[in-house]
């Protein structure tokens, strides 16, 4: 509920396009006192963007799949994203598409070798049967495999936290087991 109504991202994109030289949707918000009306809104992002579309800046709007078009604020949302397109290159990521994109990177997890790699980088010794349970654990998400490397490194025995990712695999879990092992000022 703090970032997904298009005030908020619209306030984002204007303290941001103000910090690079393009202040015109940030002057109105100040001058409206924070309220928005989105036709002008729209107008003036539309136009701080072709100010600043030589900057070689990229927008970047993560979980996108998240936003639900049957929400207002979430229709508005994408709406606001769709017509800035022209504008700006934007990268949308997220599970599902909530827009007809230009270019679509399908990313898949990585190999058993690379996740091999990933893990002794992370200073985590596993023998081969071990990694591959671990890939089919994980399905080579590198997320999952660096927090994995993490709680091993943190004092966990690779096998034990092995098993536990073959039961739950989570990131949740894994964090929890990580937090667990931080000094405060690491948690901090």
């Amino acid at each position: 509920p703090l970032n997904d109504r298009l005030s908020s991202v619209v306030f984002a994109l204007a303290c941001f396009l103000q910090a690079h030289g393009a202040a015109g949707t940030w002057r109105q918000l100040v001058a409206d006192q924070g309220a928005l009306i989105p036709e002008r809104i729209l107008g003036l992002l539309r136009h701080d963007l072709a100010q600043v579309h030589d900057a070689g800046m990229l927008l970047c709007f993560d979980e996108v799949d998240l936003l639900r078009p049957e929400h207002d604020d979430h229709a508005q949302i994408i709406q606001l994203i769709d017509s800035t397109r022209p504008f700006a290159p934007i990268l949308l990521i997220g599970h599902q598409l909530i827009a007809t994109p230009e270019r679509y990177f399908l990313l898949t997890g990585l190999s058993v070798e690379e996740a091999g790699a990933l893990i002794s980088r992370g200073n985590a010794q596993l023998s081969e049967p071990d990694i591959q349970k671990l890939h089919a654990a994980t399905r080579g998400n590198a997320a999952l495999l660096t927090l994995f490397a993490a709680l091993v490194q943190s004092g966990e025995a690779a096998a034990t936290a092995l098993r536990e990712l073959e039961v739950s695999p989570s990131m949740t879990v894994l964090m929890r087991r990580i937090w667990l092992r931080l000094k405060d000022d690491e948690r901090d």
